[in-house]
């Protein structure tokens, strides 16, 4: 009768123990310090290569024409103007100055509940003169397309309240022209409030950039660094582990 403790099971015989993973590694150690080190110095040399993005913010305050903040055109409008119409010569504009299309992206935006034009730009400190360059063209378009507006809508209330004035003036002479008189002070003094409550357009802000990176922050892709040097540096131990057994197996 033959012991069976003396023939181990296939499966013990795969059974691979704390102490052998140990002098595995140790036996490669050399490998694994140099896969370590070099997937490290090299992902944080790339990160540290790659400049960071920050958000630069140009904000527009739209004309208003009346007292109760009505607007000289959608904010809806206006960022359809701007997006179809003034930023694809903008592009064209750079391209033929620079010799290469824009390396940063341009939103044009109405933030919920204002009556404001939004650019925002991502991009690195490098290109902040860029940036700059290019919302400013875009807002002196908008502040001269605005301007123009509002100078053709005030110059229609003061033609109209200049009539009303004189008609009023005429009806002081009529006699039995009371309610029309009342009527034309009325008018003249609706007039007179749009006129005082409208507000030009201006700008707010010009490429305002923010006060920290939009990117990923270094430290965190450092730490994703580190993780991935880490597994890298383990599979090739193993992988090179895996191949010497194989070998040996075939030279058997």
């Amino acid at each position: 009768m033959v012991n069976a403790t003396n023939h181990p099971s296939k499966e013990s015989q795969d059974d691979i123990s704390l102490t052998e993973i140990a002098v595995l590694f140790i036996r490669r150690r050399k490998l694994l310090a140099i896969s370590f080190l070099t997937v490290l110095l090299l992902g944080l040399g790339i990160t540290f290569l790659i400049p960071q993005q920050y958000s630069y913010t140009t904000l527009y305050l739209l004309s208003q024409t009346t007292n109760e903040g009505t607007l000289l055109d959608s904010p809806e409008t206006v960022t359809g103007i701007l997006n179809s119409q003034y930023l694809p010569v903008l592009k064209a504009q750079y391209r033929k100055k620079y010799h290469e299309p824009i390396p940063f992206s341009i939103e044009i935006k109405n933030p919920p509940n204002t009556k404001l034009i939004e650019i925002i730009s991502k991009e690195s400190a490098s290109h902040a003169p860029q940036v700059k360059e290019a919302h400013q063209a875009l807002i002196n378009q908008l502040s001269k397309e605005q301007d123009r507006r509002f100078a053709k809508s005030e110059d229609r209330i003061k033609k109209n309240l200049q009539m009303v004035k004189e008609n009023t003036d005429l009806l002081k002479s009529v006699s039995d022209a009371g309610q029309a008189l009342a009527n034309a002070y009325e008018k003249k003094q609706s007039l007179q409030e749009t006129l005082d409550s409208m507000r030009q357009g201006k700008t707010l802000a010009i490429a305002r950039i923010s006060d920290q990176p939009t990117s990923i922050s270094r430290a965190i892709i450092a730490a994703l660094v580190f993780m991935l040097a880490t597994m890298i540096s383990i599979s090739l131990v193993l992988i090179s582990a895996f191949a010497d057994h194989v070998r040996q197996a075939l030279d058997e």
